[in-house]
């Protein structure tokens, strides 16, 4: 049954993380759980996220950028570093 198991694993998800491979300390983030550290609702748009950016941090960022700083906050809010 294990080998059955293990045998139905993508590859994708087998491989080891680059962060991992590195030595690095990593965590990954859903995100749902980013678009609610930064608007309180899970089910919003990329323009909530930049304006929530705006708002919290006064800067005005394109969608990735913002995603990018909110998992940074995220991360830093929770200690996931320390």
């Amino acid at each position: 049954m294990t080998s059955r198991v293990q045998s139905d694993v993508s590859p994708a998800l087998a491989q080891r993380h680059p962060c991992e491979e590195a030595g690095l300390p990593y965590s990954i983030i859903h995100l749902c759980k980013l678009k609610i550290h930064a608007t309180w609702k899970g089910n919003v748009h990329k323009e909530a996220i930049t304006a929530a950016a705006k708002a919290r941090f006064g800067l005005d960022l394109a969608d990735n950028a913002a995603d990018a700083l909110w998992a940074s906050a995220y991360a830093l809010d929770h200690n996931l570093f320390s």
